[in-house]
């Protein structure tokens, strides 16, 4: 007994001209049980939305194209979602990515350097819908039909913490 989420989530292969693509769907469903059997439920499957956009690299205009060779946008699940998962792409030399197939959720938006960078960013904001986001997180609801024009600025300008851990009697 008890209220719980039944959630699903598949990919399948959509033929697209000489290849195939995969494409995500994902259904969920909310559930009361009283300890009996439920009998004859259905979840309809629904595809995944598209989120695109580009990278900016905080002062630059035009980020060089090594550096965005080694830059990964990743979308972490904060929730329990159908997909449970973590997407991550690499920009193309523009700067722009997409990440097909998100079940709806909320999501944290990270940016991060691949090996053999030795620089580190961090997401100073993600803008879309014209507004400023300044926490990286993302909220994709069932009436979201796609996410485009997301404008994720990464910086190397991170603050620093400097201080001595001391024990109960004020010693280092």
């Amino acid at each position: 007994p008890g209220q719980y989420v039944l959630s699903a989530s598949t990919t399948l292969l959509k033929p697209n001209g000489d290849r195939t693509i995969p494409s995500r769907f994902w259904a969920e469903t909310a559930i009361v049980s009283d300890g009996n059997d439920i009998e004859n439920l259905q979840l309809v499957l629904l595809p995944g939305i598209a989120i695109s956009g580009r990278v900016g690299i905080d002062g630059e205009s035009s980020p060089g194209v090594g550096l965005l060779s080694t830059v990964r946008v990743r979308l972490k699940a904060l929730d329990s979602t159908p997909a449970g998962l973590v997407a991550s792409v690499t920009p193309a030399r523009d700067g722009t990515f997409s990440i097909p197939g998100v079940a709806p959720g909320r999501y944290v938006i990270e940016g991060l350097l691949l090996p053999p960078s030795d620089q580190r960013f961090f997401v100073k904001s993600v803008q879309y819908e014209q507004a400023l986001h300044p926490a990286e997180v993302l909220v994709v609801s069932t009436s979201t039909s796609q996410i485009a024009d997301l404008f994720v600025t990464l910086s190397e300008h991170m603050g620093e913490i400097a201080g001595t851990v001391t024990d109960n009697e004020g010693r280092p």
